[in-house]
């Protein structure tokens, strides 16, 4: 029994005891009467009772007051009210609970203790998907949730109220304030709490039974879309997940609810897109003034877009504008509208929602030490797959670095004892490709090089016990080729946490741009000694902190050389680019071959 129900019928019991003892023994009024039958003795008092012959001069032959029977009931029934209380809290629990009516377990919500609101839950939620209940009392359970959960928070009722929902039975009038109270309360550190978790599961129940218009879910939307890049994948916490899986149900919800069109159409992507996409820009903190590249990286969220069959959207971004400040002085500025994307998506019925990042840097000539600022202007356009554009904005964002002097942007070498992992774990950790050569010119400037690699799940070795946490490092290696005195520079291979990539992946190598010749004929070669496609290269990983300060977080690298092994060439008569079919990962041969 909960311990304040208990507490209550206990002041009931003792309650009513104290009326019945006062009823019966406790007189009011000096009246003098008799004390065996309470005759009234005011006119005389004689030696016998007139009424039963009683002997009145016996010791306490005569009482003085009146009895108060009604106060003698009272308590009477207050304590028989006690005993049943205390049998019911003992012995009944919720084979009880299933012939009380809706209003006394609305009552008996607010005295119990939480297993108690539990229990009373389970009752109501009981009669609510039982088919013999009458659609009268659902409505009434119904607007008991709705009411309770206007008032205070408890997460039996939350869920009950989703239950609600899902069943039909919410009122949509009486609903659609509270549907508002809780998008105004919507935020990501809101959802972050228990609280938010368990009402994001009623907003979207009640958003599928009872509709909402989508000016009112725009801005929750567009912050499950800022979401995705103030929080990276890698750092993004099972309830930050929750936050942008909750975001797209509650689109999806609406889609099904009566207030959607249930069509692509101008003012819906207008709408939906009022306060996006959002656009973020991170340059690299510190960079080497004498170095003069500035990495940075663009990062972008669209909101999810529901869509029917049939039916495409076009999502498009390109960079308007870049400048550099130190001071007053703008130090680079372009103005030409350059890279960028453009994704045409056609699904049907299919939540979109989509993140993205562009890395890039710049050349900055004549920069100095000190304070810097970026600032790029991103231009985003949709439109329904038929080049009629819909929307078009430009976005503004910025970020500052700091340009220091040669030596003070220095890029620490781990150790493989201060990472955790030996070059040779490693080596076992990756697979590669075949190395590929293209004989003709490459097509652009890609050199005649190709590489893959990457990991399968087919082929996972565990480097770290599960018992221990997993070492945290990043690579920053240049792929190195030797045949005899011979070394070629083939391409450069860039990681962030390397360890982390715990699922399958495949990357190919960023290919090196070898400087181009012409030749007498007029036609281009490449500057570069050919291999002998009869013997092997050896491949090696060699750190290079250069390669690190063109990235935007990397400030430390795994600092000793992995010797791949030796590799033939695989010479072919077109450009091609290492690729995974499945079948071409496969482990690192051994030095000796």
């Amino acid at each position: 029994m909960p311990l304040p129900f208990a507490v209550l019928l206990t002041v009931l019991l003792f309650a009513g005891l104290s009326m019945l003892f006062a009823g019966l023994h406790i007189r009011r009024g000096d009246r003098p009467r008799c004390a065996s039958c309470s005759y009234d003795l005011s006119a005389l008092i004689p030696d016998d009772c007139p009424e039963c012959n009683e002997d009145l001069s016996e010791p306490r032959g005569i009482v003085r007051g009146d009895r108060r029977p009604f106060l003698a009931g009272f308590g009477l029934v207050v304590v028989l009210l006690s005993v049943v209380g205390f049998g019911i809290g003992f012995l009944g629990g919720a084979t009880l609970d299933q012939r009380k009516p809706v209003w006394l377990l609305d009552v008996e919500l607010s005295l119990v203790n939480e297993q108690g609101e539990e229990r009373i839950k389970e009752e109501l939620r009981r009669r609510l998907f039982d088919t013999a209940t009458g659609i009268g009392e659902k409505h009434a359970i119904a607007d008991l949730a709705l009411r309770r959960a206007r008032t205070a928070y408890s997460e039996p009722m939350s869920l009950l109220l989703a239950d609600c929902a899902m069943s039909g039975v919410v009122d949509a009038e009486k609903a659609d304030p509270y549907m508002r109270e809780l998008i105004a309360l919507w935020s990501s550190d809101w959802l972050l709490t228990e609280e938010g978790e368990s009402r994001s599961i009623e907003l979207r129940a009640l958003i599928e039974s009872c509709g909402i218009e989508l000016e009112a879910l725009s801005r929750i939307i567009s912050e499950a879309s800022a979401l995705g890049i103030r929080v990276s994948p890698h750092d993004r916490t099972p309830s930050q997940e929750h936050i942008i899986q909750s975001c797209e149900l509650l689109l999806m919800n609406w889609w099904r609810s009566p207030s959607s069109p249930g069509e692509l159409t101008d003012n819906y992507l207008r709408t939906l897109f009022k306060d996006a996409p959002v656009a973020k820009l991170t340059a690299r903190p510190a960079i080497n003034a004498q170095f003069g590249k500035l990495p940075y990286r663009l990062e972008y969220a669209y909101p999810p877009v529901q869509m029917a069959d049939g039916e495409a959207v076009r999502l498009s971004c390109s960079i308007e504008s870049v400048r550099v400040n130190q001071g007053n002085q703008i130090v680079y500025e372009q103005t030409q509208s350059q890279g960028g994307f453009s994704r045409t998506h056609h699904h049907a019925f299919r939540l979109l929602s989509t993140w993205g990042a562009m890395g890039t840097g710049i050349l900055v000539e004549g920069i100095e030490a000190g304070p810097g600022n970026i600032e790029v202007v991103l231009k985003f356009s949709i439109d329904r797959g038929d080049g009629d554009v819909v929307l078009e904005r430009s976005v503004t964002v910025e970020d500052s670095f700091e340009a220091v002097r040669s030596g003070e942007d220095k890029i620490a070498l781990v150790s493989s004892e201060l990472a955790g992992v030996t070059p040779s774990q490693l080596l076992e950790w990756f697979h590669f490709t075949d190395l590929y050569y293209s004989t003709p010119d490459p097509f652009g400037s890609q050199g005649p090089w190709s590489f893959g690699y990457g990991r399968s799940d087919v082929w996972r070795v565990d480097l770290i016990p599960h018992d221990k946490p997993t070492p945290e490092f990043h690579a920053a290696w240049r792929v190195l080729a030797n045949q005899g005195d011979t070394e070629w520079d083939i391409g450069t291979i860039r990681l962030f946490d390397v360890l982390s990539l715990r699922r399958s992946f495949f990357q190919t190598v960023v290919p090196t741009r070898t400087p181009m010749r012409t030749s007498e004929s007029g036609s281009s070669e490449w500057a570069t000694l050919r291999p002998d496609f009869n013997r092997p290269v050896r491949l090696r990983l060699e750190p290079d902190p250069d390669l690190a300060r063109l990235s935007v977080d990397i400030h430390e690298i795994f600092g000793e050389p992995i010797e791949l092994g030796n590799f033939m060439i695989v010479q072919t008569d077109q450009f091609m680019r290492a690729q995974n079919d499945g079948e071409k990962l496969k482990p690192a041969p051994i030095l000796s071959e």
